[in-house]
């Protein structure tokens, strides 16, 4: 079950930490075609950020372009949990630092920060896994021993702020498929993507450089719904949106070229003014989960920019669409 009393997603509040041991390793500016629906920078170029920053943290431990080039390998980033604190605005300036929390050959994690350099404030945590594939195969790669040397000089601690809140981090189910899906009625709710050349590396597979989130890869910030989708409206009514807290994202598997990644929703609780929902992303043709993306999102009133309750006729609507047997 949810808390009774959420963290409040920071519209209106929240300042950095004392950045310890942490380095910045990237740095932007928020553009327009960051911007969503909810008229703040979305969730998903929140992610881009960070894998941008995990990537020059690696460089910075000795694993640069050249060196993955040298070992025929490629980076994934196949965990990563997230807390979103402050919401941030067109041309901000933001910037990620962190550090490495545990290196092994199979495994670097690393903390990170992304944070408004004007203000101070602390827009967003991450904690995020890195490992290594081979080109070609995807087969498992050690990083090299000077690689996790290097990590290990890079060490920083996880602050409480920056710990998981209100979305538990227990093992995720990876036996579903879409016949899960069909069995307890939840519909494709997005209009499934075509894996294609431009979205792939050289060797067939997904490019997944940026460690997108596989549900939404191919769909733009700011999205027209289609008749369905619009038609629906469970996830907004009148001034009331959601705005994600809190997401946890699994890769379980890489689309290859040519592949549809069609992705299912489904309800796991909801709240007084919270809830808990999840993304299933499947290959469409052989129902092979992909990845799983976990949410706790917060009713957000759109004339305020405060959180609220959610109006009484939407929260009966998302109560009617739970899935917790399938969480």
């Amino acid at each position: 079950m949810l808390p009774s009393s959420a963290a409040e997603f920071l519209l209106f509040g929240g300042s950095a930490c004392n950045a310890w041991a942490m380095h910045t390793y990237h740095r932007a500016r928020v553009q327009s075609a960051d911007i969503d629906d909810l008229g703040h920078m979305n969730v998903r170029v929140y992610a881009r950020h960070a894998a941008a920053a995990m990537h020059a943290l690696l460089a910075d431990a000795g694993l640069d372009a050249d060196a993955l080039d040298r070992l025929g390998a490629r980076v994934l980033q196949p965990d990563c949990h997230t807390r979103f604190r402050r919401e941030q605005h067109l041309d901000a300036p933001i910037a990620v630092r962190g550090g490495v929390l545990s290196a092994q050959p199979e495994c670097i994690r690393a903390y990170l920060e992304l944070y408004n350099m004007n203000s101070g404030d602390l827009a967003a945590t991450f904690c995020k896994e890195a490992c290594l594939v081979a080109a070609g195969d995807l087969a498992p790669i050690a990083f090299p021993e000077a690689v996790v040397a290097g990590a290990h000089t890079l060490l920083t601690e996880r602050p409480a702020h920056g710990e998981p809140r209100s979305l538990p981090q227990d093992s995720v189910r990876r036996d579903l498929t879409t016949a899960d899906m069909a069995a307890h009625n939840i519909e494709a709710r997005f209009e499934g993507y075509e894996v294609t050349p431009a979205l792939s590396t050289s060797d067939g597979w997904m490019d997944l450089a940026g460690a997108p989130w596989l549900a939404f890869a191919d769909t733009p910030p700011k999205r027209e719904a289609n008749h369905e989708e619009a038609e629906e409206g469970w996830f907004s009514h009148d001034n009331v949106s959601i705005a994600t807290l809190e997401a946890r994202h699994l890769l379980v598997d890489v689309p290859c070229a040519g592949e549809v990644v069609q992705t299912y929703t489904a309800i796991a609780d909801v709240g007084r003014k919270i809830m808990r929902f999840r993304h299933w992303s499947f290959d469409g043709a052989s129902g092979r989960l992909l990845a799983v993306l976990d949410e706790v999102g917060i009713g957000l009133d759109l004339v305020a920019r405060r959180a609220c309750d959610f109006p009484p006729a939407m929260r009966q609507e998302l109560l009617a669409r739970s899935h917790p047997e399938l969480i």
